[in-house]
């Protein structure tokens, strides 16, 4: 039903650490080391224009790419590339380590 979805959307949203982890810390934080007012309007300009971007595409592609995570095969890929990413960026933070 329509309230379950916007009960759902709602806690989702503010029940959601990183909601205020990249708002109020990242994106707050960041933004407060420009001085002037302009400055602060263009980058939350730019905050809202990337967070639009980002979501939609989010949903767009999961709405592209639903029939192709039918498939076994594409997890795999999926866990596959993850794995190895998660490797690259262990192995960059060791690298210090061994200079």
């Amino acid at each position: 039903s329509k309230w379950a979805t916007l009960v759902a959307l709602l806690g989702f949203t503010f029940l959601n650490p990183h909601t205020y982890l990249d708002t109020i810390l990242l994106i707050g934080s960041t933004g407060a080391q420009y001085e002037f007012f302009a400055e602060q309007l263009l980058f939350i300009a730019g905050v809202l224009t990337a967070s639009t971007v980002w979501f939609f595409g989010l949903t767009y592609g999961a709405g592209v790419l639903a029939p192709y995570f039918q498939k076994d095969k594409t997890w795999q890929i999926l866990d596959t590339g993850i794995g190895i990413l998660m490797l690259c960026i262990a192995g960059s933070l060791l690298m210090p380590l061994f200079r």
